[in-house]
């Protein structure tokens, strides 16, 4: 199906195939295999931080 005819086109596939790999996973920190602590998610943990103390604050 593929006509790899030198080490630079395998190199190419293999280069390809991880960043394929990489784009399909989460990288991040697995917590005991319940869920993968990402950039995203520590954001998304700090934005409800700052809303929940905002919201407190207007309702003192």
């Amino acid at each position: 199906v593929f006509n790899l005819t030198g080490q630079k086109d395998v190199n190419n596939w293999n280069c390809n195939l991880f960043i394929h790999d990489l784009s399909l996973s989460s990288v991040g920190i697995n917590v005991s295999g319940y869920f993968i602590i990402t950039k995203g998610s520590i954001l998304t943990l700090v934005g409800t931080l700052i809303t929940y103390v905002i919201v407190m604050f207007q309702t003192k």
